[in-house]
């Protein structure tokens, strides 16, 4: 039923090898339309639930409106977290978004998730070339790109708000791929420089993926090497140059400092400090629940191109913070790259009897896959708009210069002003749950208040907020747990305002 890839020969002494130069054939439009109509279905999708209000995310706030604020004049910093957006990232790839956000946030960020939707159709189109530079038959090379953007991680890095990140896994696999032909484009070289802009440590992933391209060609992994060395080398010099007590590797790495020149002494001075995190089970099995819609077994013995992933998922690996260690968090998207490659790599090296059986054992892994995420994607195909946010939205959005504390449904949407930030903030933090944050001198003018969030405080603590509220704003009930308190009395909300601040303090 299944064929399989020419010129392997299944010896356990074979390495991946690529054999000649893809061949164009009739079944290239019929994958090449499926990859299209996949990154079009999950960037409406995206589009639509953003629209919707359920699809914002703390992230894509961030990253909404500090873009908002460099469109319109302000500085980098973001107002949801108090600092610049490049404290802890680089990525350059993102200003070219800065005059898309002119015409408004929500133009900007529907921008950023279509972007993020046609890399992961990157992704899906170095499988298919990939899959023809190892001479796959067309049976088998649907089945590989079909599990690629049909497969539940595609699904959850398109669905879950937008990272930089994502921006980032479409040229890293093409990088790959291209790397590996032998009649690559003359332009092939825009791929790892694409990925390196993206972020920091993609750039690190593109210095891996060359040195391991090293086999297969030697002057394009010379290029990938050094495109990628650049592109980190000045990002390494920026961050230690601008290194701040606000930079969120303070949360995930607080066992050995609190800005990234510090973590660098403090893992340095105690290798065994700094290791010690590897073992934690929660980051393992977030490792395994990725491999496992490509089948796990083929993607395991194209082992070495999982390195490829390693700069990024070191985070949550060897970090702390254990908010960062689940597999939904951005940190393991990173994974779908050498998971989707490896599965095409590795499928050569599997023995005739594991060929035979390895899409049945896929398809079982990629129900399986699907049952385990079900809580956590159960949701992505709601379309409908939540009344309570749809109504907090039309509020708020009618004061499009009002500082404003909101709840996290709607932060996204309304993230396209000079002051905001997500409620309980500026009164108090919740920081295990959003890291850092430097609140603004002065109270915001309008607080989107949720009584839900109540038993996550001190009686003492959430008094603090009423108290300030019920002294210097007016309500207006929304529902039975949501208000909208408008500022009447700005001198009686500076006199009780104590705004909260979070650091993350080294060990």
């Amino acid at each position: 039923m299944w064929g399989h890839a020419a010129g392997f020969d299944g010896s356990s002494g074979r390495d991946e090898a690529v054999i000649g130069s893809p061949i164009d054939r009739p079944g290239d439009g019929r994958l090449i339309l499926l990859v299209v109509l996949a990154a079009a279905a999950l960037a409406s999708l995206a589009v639509v639930r953003y629209l919707q209000l359920n699809n914002g995310g703390y992230d894509t706030a961030i990253y909404g409106n500090t873009l908002w604020r460099l469109a319109h004049g302000f500085s980098g910093e973001s107002a949801i977290t108090g600092i610049h957006l490049f404290t802890d990232h680089v990525p350059p790839l993102l200003l070219l978004f800065v005059p898309i956000f002119r015409f408004g946030i929500d133009v900007g960020i529907c921008s950023l998730l279509v972007a993020g939707a046609i890399s992961l159709g990157l992704v899906g189109f170095a499988v298919l070339r990939l899959g023809r530079l190892q001479r796959l038959d067309e049976k088998l090379l649907f089945f590989f790109v079909a599990i690629t953007m049909l497969g539940p991680g595609t699904v959850l890095v398109s669905q879950f708000g937008f990272h930089d990140t994502t921006l980032g896994l479409g040229p890293l696999a093409m990088t790959i791929v291209e790397g590996m032909n032998p009649r690559r484009h003359r332009l092939w070289w825009c791929w790892p420089l694409l990925a390196a802009f993206s972020r920091q440590e993609i750039a690190a992933a593109v210095i891996v993926a060359g040195l391991l391209l090293w086999r297969s060609n030697r002057r394009a992994a010379v290029t990938v090497v050094a495109i990628g060395g650049g592109v980190l080398a000045a990002a390494v010099v920026w961050l230690l140059a601008i290194s701040s007590v606000g930079s969120m590797a303070g949360y995930h790495f607080a066992h050995l400092g609190a800005t990234p020149s510090e973590i660098l002494r403090g893992a340095i001075r105690d290798p065994g400090a700094a290791l010690a995190p590897v073992f934690d089970r929660m980051a393992v099995a977030s490792f395994v629940v990725w491999l496992l819609p490509f089948g796990l077994i083929a993607v395991l013995r194209a082992w070495r191109w999982l390195l490829v992933a390693f700069p990024l998922v070191a985070i949550p690996v060897f970090g702390t913070w254990a908010a960062a260690d689940s597999y939904w968090e951005h940190y393991w998207h990173i994974l779908l790259v050498p998971a989707a490659l490896g599965s095409v790599l590795g499928f050569g090296l599997l023995s005739d009897w594991w060929r035979r059986l390895y899409p049945l054992l896929t398809v079982a892994l990629l129900v399986l896959t699907w049952v385990l995420w079900a809580p956590d994607l159960g949701g992505v195909f709601d379309v409908s708009a939540d009344p309570t946010a749809r109504a907090v939205y039309q509020e708020a959005s009618a004061a499009p210069d009002a500082a404003l504390s909101t709840s996290p449904g709607t932060l996204a949407r309304l993230s396209g002003r000079k002051t905001v930030m997500v409620f309980p903030r500026p009164f108090l933090c919740l920081q295990d749950t959003f890291g850092y944050f430097e609140g603004p001198p002065a109270p915001p003018d309008m607080v989107v208040s949720d009584a839900r969030l109540e038993d996550r405080f001190s009686v003492g603590s959430w008094d603090r907020i009423t108290d300030v509220l019920d002294a210097a704003y007016e309500p207006q009930a929304i529902d039975a747990d949501v208000t909208i308190w408008r500022m009447v009395d700005p001198i009686a909300a500076a006199e009780r305002y104590e705004p909260c601040t979070t650091r993350a303090e080294g060990g």
